[in-house]
C-alpha cells in the first residue's frame, strides 16, 4: 500500500473511532463470549486467541468488562431473572457498550461504537 504505519494507524482511528488495539481486544471479547456461552474452557479460549497465559487473557477480560469470565456468567446466572428475560451486555473501559449476549441464544451480537 506504501502507508506508514503511523499512517494506517490515524487512518484506522478515523474510520473506526478506536485504536487497532481496543477494536482487537472487542473482538477478542466477542468470540471469547460467544465461546463461554458454549461452555469452553477457558485455557483453550486464551490459546486460540493468542495469549501467551490464561492469566494474560483473565487480566485483559477483566480489564475490559470488570470481572473475570467464571464471575461474568455467575453473576449473570444468579441475577434472579427468569431464564428467558436474561441478557449480558459488555462493555469496554470507557463503558461503552461492546456486546449483547443472550443467555437463551448463546449468541453475542457487536455494537459499533458510534
Amino acid at each position: 500500500m506504501g502507508a506508514s504505519n503511523r499512517t494506517l494507524s490515524r487512518m484506522f482511528q478515523r474510520e473506526t473511532g478506536m485504536s487497532f488495539i481496543r477494536w482487537r481486544q472487542q473482538l477478542h471479547i466477542g468470540l471469547a463470549l460467544q465461546r463461554l456461552a458454549r461452555g469452553e474452557l477457558v485455557t483453550n479460549i486464551a490459546n486460540d486467541l493468542g495469549y501467551g497465559s490464561v492469566s494474560a487473557f483473565i487480566s485483559m477480560f477483566r480489564r475490559i468488562l470488570g470481572t473475570t469470565p467464571a464471575r461474568y456468567f455467575g453473576e449473570t446466572v444468579s441475577g434472579g431473572l427468569e431464564r428467558g428475560d436474561r441478557k449480558m451486555r459488555a462493555r469496554d473501559d470507557d463503558g461503552h457498550p461492546i456486546a449483547d449476549v443472550s443467555e437463551t441464544s448463546s449468541k453475542v451480537v457487536p455494537l459499533r461504537r458510534p
